[in-house]
């Protein structure tokens, strides 16, 4: 059995999950591990877009001087009877490359609504400068497409010379 070291450490945690260090079970390291972020900056960020055309519309851009991670993503797609076939994707770009990280269809004129909502438990680090876009096709009818985004920055620490 693993069992808690470090003072400190171990104090936290029985402060957090409301118990005393004396009594904290020795159970817990093996399903939890803690984590301190120190002296990292962090800055939460929610947005959102709709876009009722055609077209593409973009959600948020990524800063250029910090890292931006997604934890969480969320499109909906509603469409009228004489809608007819429409494709909707919510994109992001990891790596230099463009992602589809949602991805809608449709193939018939009917009415249609649908939503998918994802979390990341190991948040997704997107290219700076970066645009995260939907997109949304269709040729006839009517269409609102929705999304929103969490996420967080971090700024990364300079490097001495």
């Amino acid at each position: 059995m693993t069992e808690i070291k470090g003072g400190i450490a171990k104090e936290q945690i029985a402060e957090e999950f409301f118990f005393s260090s004396a009594e904290a079970p020795q159970q817990v390291a093996n399903t939890v591990q803690p984590v301190f972020n120190v002296g990292d900056k962090y800055s939460n960020v929610v947005a959102s877009g709709e876009l009722v055309a055609t077209g593409s519309t973009t959600v948020y851009t990524t800063p250029t001087e910090e890292d931006f991670y997604l934890t969480n993503a969320y499109l909906n797609s509603q469409c009228d009877s004489a809608c007819d076939s429409t494709e909707i994707n919510l994109n992001v770009v990891v790596g230099g490359k463009s992602c589809e990280l949602i991805h809608f269809m449709k193939f018939s004129a009917s009415s249609y609504s649908r939503f998918e909502d994802m979390s990341f438990p190991f948040p997704i680090k997107l290219d700076r400068n970066s645009a995260i876009t939907i997109t949304h096709t269709y040729a006839a009818g009517n269409a609102t497409v929705g999304a929103s985004i969490v996420g967080f920055t971090k700024t990364t620490p300079k490097t001495r010379s």
